[in-house]
């Protein structure tokens, strides 16, 4: 990713705003990210905090070689004006967590948001290949019901094709450029609607249409950002039990540590989806809606809904061609189940909120001869004894079970923690995705009472 602004800019652009006796922070952004991220909070506490705030953009790639490009800068405004505070989101907090661990004489604290301390499930379910066999197998369900109508064959074979080499120009995850394709799928759902509502025959070409167009360009993102993602060192050192993470974990923190969790309540990739198209920063401050692929999600399953139903009628209209629509119709359902329900259960397994995990237990069995009263002699005989009237053993079972936690969109709540915490050391943050950390009421609120902590805190900053 293009990193354009380095850290001797921003000295020259934040020195400027400097004030004598006040403490600092020194905001780092996550992965794959940039300078702008912090920007509403720096502005918003320069204002109403005795804090000097400063953002920092790296451009190296990998956990260590980030914490050795802002060390000079960090440790330059510690010997000037003290321990400076170190706030970090997602990558940012562990970067924030490492500078800490070796530079304890800068740091006065830590604030880590929305940071997978314990590592990203994300990333061992890219690099193992789980993410693109999911992703195909969403595709292949998605475009079976546009595919059998004249429209989505067209657009299966072609578009698919023509927005995966274009994918292959845009960078990672595109803001302007996805929010393109998404428009203008959006028009097309537009437009189907409209000409299903004219003509219910027309809503197979239009379907088709509408549908095959926003799947090829979500295809098209899918497979840049997989395979920008397995080519950077950050994001390998984000793996779980990766030696990064490990070696992080099995230091104590040197300096006094907050972390606030990020937890959104419903739909999370959808709502993660629309704060991806339109960045909260870019937004103002704290003016939130992460529903635009919400809308969209409902439009496109109510195209799969109208499909379904228009099929299962056409194949009484036309019995010659019973067969044809009522396949038709059962494609158009499971694409319409998919987005339902499916969908976003896949996404929480890949993001590591749906998981199985293996457990195992044991119980005491007791058999006994015939006629011998069991109820008069189980105070009597411990277990493991065998007598002349019974016989006691233990049975061991192992099954798996499937746990559902909350997250916020690409970190569960689980490995945003660090273990060892002291629980007035962590805050959460409610219905804010991983992106909305940027620009949340409930973000600003959590910082406002990390600042207002008792007096002799290390985190209190006094008001302006």
């Amino acid at each position: 990713m293009r990193k354009t602004i380095t850290v001797t800019f921003i000295i020259l652009v934040c020195c400027t705003n400097l004030k004598s006796q006040e403490q600092e922070a020194i905001w780092l952004h996550g992965y794959n990210d940039n300078i702008t991220f912090w920007q509403h909070y720096t502005e918003h506490f320069d204002n109403t905090r005795q804090l000097s705030n400063w953002r920092i953009q790296y451009r190296r790639d990998g956990f260590n070689n980030i914490t050795n490009e802002v060390a000079p800068f960090i440790n330059g405004r510690s010997s000037f004006t003290g321990p400076v505070f170190v706030v970090g989101h997602s990558m940012g907090g562990l970067i924030s967590r490492r500078f800490s661990n070796i530079n304890t004489q800068s740091v006065r604290g830590v604030i880590t948001v929305a940071t997978p301390n314990q590592g990203a499930p994300i990333t061992e379910n890219i690099i193992n290949g789980s993410f693109s066999a999911t992703t195909d197998n969403a595709i292949r369900i998605l475009m079976d019901g546009p595919s059998r109508d004249i429209g989505g064959l067209f657009f299966a074979s072609g578009v698919q094709g023509i927005f995966g080499q274009l994918g292959n120009a845009l960078d990672p995850l595109p803001g302007i450029e996805k929010n393109f394709w998404f428009s203008l799928g959006s028009i097309a759902s537009s437009v189907y609607g409209l000409a299903a509502m004219l003509n219910p025959v027309f809503n197979q070409n239009a379907s088709g249409f509408a549908t095959g167009f926003v799947l090829a360009q979500y295809m098209a993102v899918l497979r840049d950002f997989e395979e920008a993602n397995l080519s950077s060192q950050s994001f390998q050192d984000m793996r779980p039990n990766g030696h990064e993470i490990n070696e992080l974990n099995n230091s104590s923190e040197s300096n006094p540590t907050i972390t606030i969790l990020a937890e959104e309540n419903d739909l999370t990739p959808f709502r993660i989806a629309s704060s991806s198209i339109e960045r909260p920063q870019e937004r103002p401050f704290e003016d939130v809606d992460d529903t635009q692929m919400i809308d969209l999600r409902n439009a496109v399953k109510d195209i799969y809904s109208t499909a379904r139903v228009t099929n299962d009628a056409l194949k009484f209209i036309n019995l010659l061609f019973y067969n044809q629509y009522h396949d038709r119709a059962r494609a158009w359902r499971r694409g319409q189940d998919y987005i339902e329900d499916q969908f976003e259960a896949d996404y929480n397994r890949l993001i590591g909120a749906t998981r199985t995990e293996n457990i195992s237990g044991s119980y005491n069995t007791m058999t006994c001869e015939e006629g011998f009263n069991e109820w008069e002699s189980l105070e009597e005989i411990p277990p493991s004894i065998t007598t002349g009237n019974c016989t006691f053993q233990t049975v061991t079972w192992t099954g798996t079970t499937t746990i559902n936690e909350p997250s916020d969109g690409l970190v569960p709540l689980s490995m945003q923690m660090i273990e060892g915490l002291p629980a007035d050391r962590v805050y959460i943050a409610r219905e804010v995705n991983h992106l909305e950390v940027a620009n949340h009421p409930n973000i600003t609120a959590r910082f406002n009472d990390i600042w207002d902590r008792r007096e002799g805190d290390p985190f209190r900053v006094a008001p302006r």
